[in-house]
């Protein structure tokens, strides 16, 4: 049964062996609703569902009635994980939600992130091509304000000071992302050159329908529930 505990977190208790954290995208909240219950309610894992508020803020302005900012987003995750004692922590997120997956699951150290759609930046400019950057006009406005008004370092809107300030903390990053994509193709790139980081391009779809094509054919539950040295020998194969 889920029970929400926050504005924007609700768990469904489940096998401690292995946590599964799914955090939303950006509709989610408007709709008042959490990404994947409907997908993942018959997994026997213990599940946390998280969703940032529907405004654009990529979780930097925390988790609604929980948290104030990354930090203590990242804390409250520390506490969660070391509450249950999972032996194995994955994280996932679809689109804004992969942005919250990528950076928390490397402040926090998890076995795996699973992202598709996957935004990687929150400035344009921070990409190697800004004519591809934003998926949509204005998406980046309200988290670069915040950011100003907040005092926050510019250094939060881009995933790679996560990744570089936290080495060896993952395992494993599968992302996915649609060849006929550009915008998406270009954040995909962003973090493609880590060890760690396999990059799965996909050669139908679009931002938002992935996720659905992955849900349909079985993908994303076999990536959320094959063991991790499945995952990780599939790409050494490749």
């Amino acid at each position: 049964m889920l029970n929400q505990i926050a504005d924007g977190a609700a768990v469904v208790e489940g096998s401690k062996d292995h946590l599964i954290v799914f955090f939303s995208s950006r509709g989610a909240y408007r709709k008042g609703v959490f990404d994947s219950t409907d997908f993942s309610k018959d997994m026997p894992n213990l599940r946390l569902y998280l969703r940032d508020e529907g405004q654009d803020l990529f979780y930097l302005n925390g988790i609604p009635g929980l948290t104030d900012n990354t930090e203590e987003n990242a804390e409250f995750l520390k506490y969660f994980i070391e509450r249950y004692q999972a032996e194995r922590v994955t994280f996932v997120g679809m689109s804004l939600g992969a942005f919250g997956a990528l950076t928390l699951g490397h402040m926090v150290g998890v076995d795996d992130i699973h992202l598709v759609s996957s935004v990687n930046y929150l400035n344009v400019n921070i990409g190697k091509n800004p004519e591809n950057g934003a998926l949509w006009e204005g998406v980046f406005d309200n988290v670069n304000t915040l950011c100003e008004e907040r005092g926050f370092d510019k250094k939060l809107l881009d995933s790679r000071t996560f990744i570089d300030e936290n080495p060896g903390k993952v395992k494993l990053v599968r992302a996915h992302v649609v060849a006929t994509e550009p915008v998406d193709m270009n954040h995909a790139d962003h973090i493609r050159g880590y060890s760690h980081v396999q990059t799965h391009v996909h050669p139908r779809g679009r931002h938002g329908t992935l996720a659905a094509l992955m849900l349909r054919s079985g993908q994303l539950m076999h990536d959320l529930t094959a063991p991790l040295e499945v995952l990780m020998e599939s790409e050494a194969a490749a």
